[in-house]
């Protein structure tokens, strides 16, 4: 099993840091909608697996370029965050 696992995935990208990230933040959402009722829940649930479909799209993908770029795009936007939140506590 785990090496038709492993020659599934030969070609595709993976997991990175930006599809942890949608991973993580889907499954909070989804689990923050099951406090809420009617609208509210569908509001929440709904991007929640778009989410999480948009992440195992970047998993499966074999076009690597364009993942990348995603990434490196979120890891700056990630360090910018963090180089201001630590200026913020510091002071």
């Amino acid at each position: 099993m785990k090496q038709k696992l492993s020659r599934f995935m030969y070609g595709r990208y993976g997991i990175d840091e930006l599809s942890k990230f949608l991973s993580y933040a889907c499954l909070a959402l989804i689990f923050l909608s099951v406090f809420f009722r009617d609208a509210a829940r569908f509001v929440l649930f709904l991007p929640a697996i778009a989410g999480l479909i948009y992440s195992y799209y970047r998993i499966f993908s074999k076009d690597f370029s364009k993942r990348r770029q995603e990434n490196a795009k979120y890891l700056h936007l990630k360090s910018r965050f963090d180089n201001w939140r630590r200026l913020r506590l510091d002071m």
